[in-house]
């Protein structure tokens, strides 16, 4: 058999430590586990589990430093967590972002082929407002004090020019969706809000 490589966590068995004495500090690490409440661990319950004398246990434990390794355990395990919590809260970020960003595209989309009487320019407001405040909540934006509005004039036949104060590119659209966005909005500032 090849020589034991260094262990690298406090909670490993260590140098001098016998394999049934590492036996007894595991089930004393492990009395703090996720199916048992927080603040378990103790050298009496542990005696009264596994059928050994509260003085000898505590001797191992003074001699194998046990509270320490555990602590050290538990740091490790919480850490492991939290990264996972963390990891797993980016993912959903992302996911909503991106399920906003779609929202917000299909909603510009339909704004231009619908035909006005089919949704109030409120209605098309609203889906968009809530695209937009998933997406700003997922990137870690404020969502206070954020409107959705715009302004559209026609300068002379066949020129729109739209003033824009969310900062939206509309260099990709068309005249004719542009003249279709100023109709919409026009019609939001007409109507009373809901």
């Amino acid at each position: 058999m090849g020589k034991r490589k260094e262990n690298i966590y406090p909670w490993e068995r260590i140098p001098g430590e016998t394999p049934r004495e590492y036996q007894k500090f595991c089930a004393y690490r492990d009395m703090n586990t996720a199916d048992r409440p927080i603040r378990t661990r103790s050298l009496p319950k542990l005696a009264k589990e596994i059928g050994f004398s509260l003085d000898h246990l505590k001797k191992l434990s003074a001699k194998n430093n046990w509270v320490e390794r555990a602590a050290a355990y538990d740091a490790y395990l919480e850490e492991l967590a939290r990264e996972q919590n963390e990891a797993e809260i980016i993912k959903m970020r992302k996911n909503h972002a991106l399920l906003a960003s779609q929202m917000i595209t299909k909603a510009a989309k339909r704004l231009l082929t619908m035909p006005e009487e089919e949704i109030t320019a409120a209605d098309l407001v609203r889906l968009v407002d809530v695209g937009v405040k998933i997406e700003r909540l997922s990137r870690g934006e404020s969502t206070e004090n954020r409107q959705i509005s715009g302004e559209a004039k026609v300068i002379h036949q066949g020129e729109v020019t739209v003033k824009n104060q969310m900062n939206l590119d509309l260099s990709r659209l068309t005249d004719e969706e542009l003249s279709e966005l100023e109709q919409l909005l026009e019609k939001l500032h007409s109507e009373p809000d809901v």
